[in-house]
């Protein structure tokens, strides 16, 4: 990751307009030059000064060296034309997200699936190599704003399946291909899925805890993250974040929700 690289004259003309100061976070600045390495246009004032602020939601929760992806699909370019770029562009990793099967984009939302064969895929690292997330440490999170009936809203890119998230069903699993126990999550909301170590695992909507069962890790599978789907499973749930890392526990999966959903309205 690129830090203390300088914002550009425009950019530190933007942030002062918007409210802040010419310096942001170096967090801040990897973000504004990664997208200008892709070639995309930079946010509003408002999208930077707000980002800066989520950025430091993270760093002070102590939660950010956790975790290791990160897209929040809601966020624009002051170009409309490259807002689809800057939402695929992940806060963490710095890379960006490839739309697999046309995947429905609305700007200022996120993406929505078709139930037939659309999905957002990380295409950049297994599972097993992104760093933080661990057999017995780990963390799965997606924000999804609707969905017409059960549908997968995070899980893999192949093999058996062991991570996964179901927007209205009970088919969740974390590093095990075994599912958790009712109850199932709701068809909307932000909806998370942490292991804290190798026996039990915890759901949580909307940054609160609703369950916690004994629920043995396996293995890690050999598989890419993919957002609206799994394997041969596509879903039609519509999602605006999502999030990929180490176990945060109950006060670092409340303020992850309340730093996305505090970003998402000042961006709104």
């Amino acid at each position: 990751m690129m830090l203390g690289l300088s914002l550009a004259p425009g950019d530190i003309a933007v942030r002062r307009a918007a409210g802040g100061g010419a310096s942001l976070l170096p967090q801040t600045e990897a973000w504004l030059a990664a997208l200008t390495t892709a070639g995309l246009d930079h946010p509003t004032a408002p999208h930077i000064a707000a980002v800066d602020t989520f950025y430091s939601s993270l760093i002070s929760a102590g939660i950010y060296a956790s975790l290791d992806l990160l897209p929040c699909f809601f966020l624009e370019s002051s170009n409309p034309a490259h807002s689809e770029g800057v939402a695929l562009m992940d806060l963490i990793a710095l890379q960006q997200w490839a739309p697999v099967n046309g995947p429905t984009f609305t700007p200022g939302v996120g993406f929505a699936g078709d139930g037939v064969a659309a999905s957002v895929d990380w295409t950049h690292a297994n599972y097993a190599d992104l760093g933080n997330y661990a057999l017995n440490s780990a963390s799965l999170t997606c924000g999804v704003s609707s969905s017409p009936s059960p549908a997968f809203a995070l899980g893999m890119t192949a093999g058996s399946s062991t991570s996964l998230v179901q927007a209205g069903g009970v088919v969740n699993r974390i590093n095990v291909a075994s599912s958790m126990t009712s109850p199932a999550f709701p068809l909307s909301g932000y909806l998370a899925i942490d292991r804290p170590d190798s026996g039990n695992a915890t759901r949580y909507v909307d940054g609160a805890a609703t369950s916690t069962q004994a629920y043995v890790s396996s293995f890690i599978e050999s598989s890419k993250p993919r957002l609206l789907g799994t394997t041969t499973l596509p879903g039609a749930a519509s999602i605006y974040s999502a999030s990929f890392g180490a176990s945060l526990g109950d006060a670092g999966q409340l303020a992850l929700y309340n730093a996305i959903q505090t970003l998402k309205g000042a961006v709104a």
